[in-house]
């Protein structure tokens, strides 16, 4: 069964969770941040979008994989995107309802329910928007190192200390962030987060920023590709957030864990 598992699981997914559960007790917050399971690729009229359901061959991954996944890691909570397909990924994987946020529904996280980059996001598609929002190209409220780090805060108040999070989200997600995080341009064909693929976040304790702090250079190996280069910089300016938002006053650190290697990341 479980050699049958790993032939259709994303490469080295398995050398990633392996190498979580040998650094997982020197964290006290770990999130396994993932994409959802195989979907129906388009609809009848050949588009693309929210509402495109699991596979049955997605739901049998997803309940099979995390079969797996709770032999070896006990799981304190579970969330998701807002779009089913992400929902139902948690419930397959955990047999828990998944709590829900828009923060995880692409491309929400980082663009504040702008709707004139929402909106370039369908016109442009995922690898050329990815690029875009790593250029800091595009009108949205907060830089991507801003956006990015105000998503961290989210799920690092979601994850509960000693008991990991699963959180299900979408490919461009997962694109844009670990570009940051790792330093790796995640926003080619080749390099795209496939389906059922995710990576490990594991927060150091928090540090506390004195108002008005610089958002230093957060990667230990900067990436050669341009445009990830031009998106990693300083932020100009305190950000004020208003009371429903994710204080942007914690710098993140730790370690991410994605197709089997380690970065290590200050944001």
């Amino acid at each position: 069964m479980s050699a049958d598992l790993w032939a259709q699981m994303p490469k080295l997914q398995r050398e990633t969770i392996e190498l979580w559960q040998s650094l997982k007790h020197a964290h006290s917050r770990s999130v396994l941040l993932t994409r959802h399971s195989i979907r129906v690729l388009q609809d009848s009229d050949g588009n693309s979008g929210y509402d495109l359901p699991l596979t049955d061959e997605g739901r049998a991954l997803a309940r099979r994989y995390g079969e797996w996944l709770r032999s070896r890691i006990s799981f304190g909570g579970a969330i998701s995107s807002t779009v089913d397909r992400c929902a139902e990924t948690v419930e397959l994987m955990t047999d828990w309802q998944a709590k829900r946020h828009d923060w995880l529904k692409e491309p929400g996280a980082f663009v504040d329910a702008n709707p004139e980059v929402t909106a370039r996001f369908f016109e442009a598609g995922h690898h050329v928007f990815a690029r875009e929002l790593l250029g800091d190209q595009l009108p949205t409220k907060h830089s991507v190192s801003e956006a990015a780090k105000r998503l961290l805060s989210r799920l690092f108040d979601e994850a509960q200390a000693a008991s990991p999070l699963l959180a299900v989200t979408h490919d461009s997600v997962l694109a844009v962030l670990f570009s940051l995080l790792s330093g790796e341009d995640l926003t080619s064909e080749q390099s795209w987060p496939q389906m059922m693929e995710g990576g490990v976040l594991l927060f150091d304790d928090p540090v506390i920023q004195p108002p008005g702090d610089l958002i230093g250079d957060h990667l230990r190996h900067p990436a050669s590709n341009s445009s990830i280069k031009s998106a990693i910089k300083s932020a100009s300016e305190p950000s004020i957030n208003p009371a429903d938002e994710p204080s942007t006053s914690q710098a993140h650190r730790g370690q991410l864990i994605f197709r089997g290697r380690i970065y290590r990341f200050s944001l």
